[in-house]
């Protein structure tokens, strides 16, 4: 990392503390659309997510800033592993890999570092995407203290106020690590489509949303993965534009679409998506979230931000924040 890679980083990072996002409340509850992005291995990912929010930005939906969930492992080259060890596992061990080399983690710093330039919110994934379900208070703190060695050997400067777990995977030490390391939220949680948000030990719980299957009497969680698993059972199978892909991104749609209707006409609850760097079936979630923003960030009263944005809001309305408990999610 050259002196110069570090002089801008810390640029980045001293500037995206001055970036917040200027929200103009008047005398109604906005709809806050909350889309965020888990993984950050993908150069054209990156690219390709920044371009949608200066796209939404041009046709008319505002200062539109998504949180990006970037794992540690990818800004450790795969030559150098062995540094890695997750709790309970071998050494080396990651389940979505490593950088490939130097030069793509220099890549992938500069794209962080233009996110944060943009106003988008960066949190943390931790590293090798197992489930910590089992781990206890001193494994969560050291998959932490990992994400940060790496990140910052790297060059990053990052201001971490959110995370989610991956998998979704939780337990009481993850939450009790948060607030003590004090963070601001979390995003691992599964909620009612129609709540909004709860606060406890000072640590928001920004849970997405159990969200009705158009077309079914089912739920699902409102995660393309979610999706991926629903419709090709997470097989990679679906050529873009058959019969059966535009079949499932009708569904897609749809349900997005009665997601964003009945809150918008309603108690205006956020709506929470989360998506993956992934392309899964020839493009078909990310081309459905896409339309998806493009028809409804543009509408009157919403409010297309990251999860900061959302938490600076709550703290200036606390009676918007909910009572109520989280839905169960099993590890």
């Amino acid at each position: 990392m050259s002196l110069f890679q570090k002089a801008f980083g810390l640029f980045i990072y001293l500037q995206s503390l001055f970036l917040p996002q200027k929200i103009e409340i008047k005398d109604f509850t906005p709809q806050f659309i909350i889309i965020s992005f888990d993984g950050s291995y993908s150069l054209p990912m990156w690219q390709a997510t920044r371009s949608l929010a200066k796209d939404l930005k041009a046709s008319g939906a505002g200062d539109v800033r998504f949180t990006y969930f970037i794992s540690g492992v990818y800004f450790l080259s795969a030559k150098d592993k062995n540094l890695y060890q997750a709790p309970k596992q071998p050494i080396g061990l990651s389940l979505i890999g490593f950088a490939d080399d130097q030069e793509d983690i220099n890549k992938r710093v500069e794209q962080v570092n233009l996110a944060q330039l943009e106003g988008h919110e960066i949190g943390s994934h931790v590293n090798g995407h197992f489930r910590g379900f089992p781990w206890d208070y001193d494994d969560w703190k050291k998959e932490f203290n990992l994400f940060e060695q790496f990140t910052e050997s790297a060059g990053l400067k990052l201001k971490l106020t959110g995370f989610r777990a991956p998998n979704l995977s939780i337990n009481p030490s993850l939450f009790k690590l948060l607030s003590d390391d004090k963070f601001r939220y979390d995003a691992s949680k599964v909620g009612k489509w129609d709540e909004w948000p709860k606060k406890e030990n000072n640590l928001y719980e920004f849970p997405l949303g159990n969200i009705p299957l158009s077309g079914t009497k089912n739920k699902i969680i409102s995660m393309d993965y979610n999706f991926f698993l629903s419709q090709s059972d997470a097989k990679d199978i679906i050529i873009k534009n058959n019969p059966l892909w535009k079949k499932y991104y009708q569904q897609i749609e749809n349900s997005y679409q009665n997601y964003f209707d009945h809150n918008y006409q309603g108690n205006r609850a956020p709506i929470i998506i989360g998506h993956h760097f992934s392309l899964w079936n020839d493009s078909l979630y990310f081309d459905a979230l896409k339309e998806f923003a493009l028809n409804n960030c543009v509408k009157p009263e919403v409010v297309c931000t990251n999860f900061s944005s959302l938490a600076d809001y709550l703290d200036l309305h606390p009676d918007k924040i909910s009572t109520s408990s989280s839905l169960p999610l099993s590890p």
